[in-house]
């Protein structure tokens, strides 16, 4: 008991300095089309570029803090989404993005939501779900999102204390434009 609080005293010390980080194995989920190939290389490399849908997971260590993510991009079509299950209940932490310019597909969005925030309720794995493409004319906002998706419904099951941080939460972002997304991912890592 000692030494685990001297251990943690240690590295809160270190952790002021810079000399110290954490690692969290963190993954990016979501529809394709959705923008995780994009959000993967944009922390690695600070630039947005095109891409073909990922065909096998990518992995990338991204520095966000005094946090070392090692940041898996797991793809989003149809047939890679039975490889998330695996990842998820290994993750520490989980990017779920979504194309808000994309009403046609936001039931699909919903539903693969859905079966993540169920199948890691019990962990408590924090997720984060980044609206992209804000930077479009149709792309819809977080209130109108947080309905459609039936955010209200999805995380009531966990019914976080009071006072509590909720382990789901919604940011806008735009990848090309660069807003939103590093504020989601500030929130994430500082989950516990």
């Amino acid at each position: 008991m000692l030494f685990a609080l001297l251990a943690n005293a240690l590295r809160a010390v270190l952790a002021l300095f810079g000399l110290h980080t954490e690692q969290r194995t963190l993954i990016i989920v979501g529809l394709d089309n959705a923008g995780k190939s994009t959000l993967l290389y944009k922390l690695r490399d600070g630039q947005v570029r095109s891409f073909v849908p990922t065909q096998r997971p990518v992995m990338e260590e991204v520095v966000v803090g005094n946090v070392t993510l090692k940041a898996w991009d797991l793809g989003g079509h149809e047939a890679v989404r039975t490889l998330w299950t695996q990842y998820e209940l290994a993750a520490d932490a989980i990017v779920f993005m979504i194309d808000a310019a994309d009403r046609a597909r936001l039931k699909e969005a919903r539903s693969e939501l859905e079966r993540t925030v169920s199948l890691t309720a019990d962990a408590g794995v924090p997720i984060l779900i980044l609206a992209n493409k804000q930077d479009r004319q149709a792309a819809m906002r977080s209130a109108e999102l947080e309905k459609l998706l039936d955010l209200a419904n999805i995380t009531c099951a966990e019914s976080p204390l009071e006072g509590a941080s909720p382990r789901v939460r919604l940011f806008e972002a735009s990848l090309v434009s660069g807003t939103g997304f590093m504020e989601g991912l500030t929130w994430l890592v500082s989950q516990k």
